[in-house]
């Protein structure tokens, strides 16, 4: 993860992810999923292209991440660059590169708009079933697309080695499911459900070990939740965190959900032990995480009388 100085954590609190922000009403999951897709096409628009010049010797594709800036954007709040926002959380577009560059089975459901769904699976066939509120149905299998429309150039032939599948789904469809074939035999699942009220929050921890090394970090995601565990794209409630134990946390505090999610740094301390990581907003269940921090490795060159038990605290311009 990139390091700015003493500006860093202003950076996070600004996440660049309004490309996800649903609007209001009911079709909203869609009118957003359409904004985020197009960028995953874009992407996959341009690799085809090179796939089809015989003596191109590369090819050269911005694959890292949003860098909070919206610059001469196409569309107000829509980030065109990078396969993760600025808090490394992925996008459409992430899914589909790792259709195309992975070996390992997988499969990501994407529902573009009220009747049609797209899965990004580097398996031989797909099988789609949908939920219209009386239990799994069959929708079809088939094998990936063969074609696509460019908006510039028209219908185009698919040369990427797995190109994405395509679906006609019912509009009523409240969750969609995935099975990735080899063989005939099912590799790889993944299901999408249509997210209903937020009801809690929950936290996960990227790293949940750390080294007491007062500089080691582990990046603490917090995201919205509905009642079956889904998240609320929707939620931009207010979160306050708080930390148990040696160690701190990076970032604003609080701060609001950005298309339900946000980051929080935890960094430790000197001294090994353990962190525990809470989150609350009001109207939702709380949430909390514990990290466990090590001791520094023999081989690690660090003081032996350290002057504090934790690192120097850091400053966000919010304090001046």
């Amino acid at each position: 993860m990139e390091h700015t100085g003493h500006t860093f954590p202003t950076a996070l609190g600004a996440r660049a992810m309004a490309y996800r922000v649903r609007s209001s009403g009911p079709d909203a999951v869609y009118q957003t999923a359409n904004r985020e897709y197009e960028l995953a096409q874009r992407h996959w628009e341009q690799v085809n292209a090179a796939y089809q010049v015989p003596d191109n010797s590369g090819l050269a594709v911005w694959c890292m991440y949003d860098y909070n800036t919206f610059h001469n954007v196409n569309e107000q709040g829509l980030v065109w660059h990078g396969v993760c926002d600025l808090f490394r959380l992925p996008k459409f577009s992430y899914w589909w590169h790792q259709s195309e560059l992975t070996s390992r089975p997988m499969a990501y459901v994407v529902r573009v708009d009220a009747t049609n769904a797209t899965v990004f699976s580097n398996c031989e066939q797909v099988r789609l079933w949908q939920d219209q509120g009386h239990g799994w149905q069959e929708v079809t299998t088939q094998k990936p697309d063969t074609s696509f429309t460019a908006a510039e150039f028209g219908q185009m032939k698919f040369a990427l080695r797995h190109p994405p599948f395509s679906f006609a789904v019912a509009q009523d469809a409240m969750a969609l499911k995935a099975e990735g074939l080899i063989g005939g035999a099912v590799k790889a699942a993944y299901e999408w459900k249509q997210f209903g009220t937020p009801v809690a929050l929950t936290l996960e921890a990227d790293r949940p070990t750390i080294t007491a090394d007062g500089a080691d970090l582990s990046r603490i995601i917090v995201t919205a939740v509905d009642t079956n565990g889904t998240p609320v794209d929707t939620c931009n409630a207010l979160v306050t965190f708080s930390v148990e134990g040696l160690g701190q946390l990076i970032g604003q505090n609080p701060v609001k959900l950005r298309a339900g999610k946000m980051i929080m740094l935890a960094q430790s301390a000197f001294v090994p032990g353990e962190m525990a990581i809470s989150a609350t907003a009001p109207g939702l269940y709380s949430a909390k995480v514990t990290l466990k921090t090590l001791p520094v490795s023999a081989d690690v060159d660090l003081p032996k009388d350290l002057p504090a038990k934790q690192p120097t605290r850091r400053t966000v311009m919010a304090d001046r």
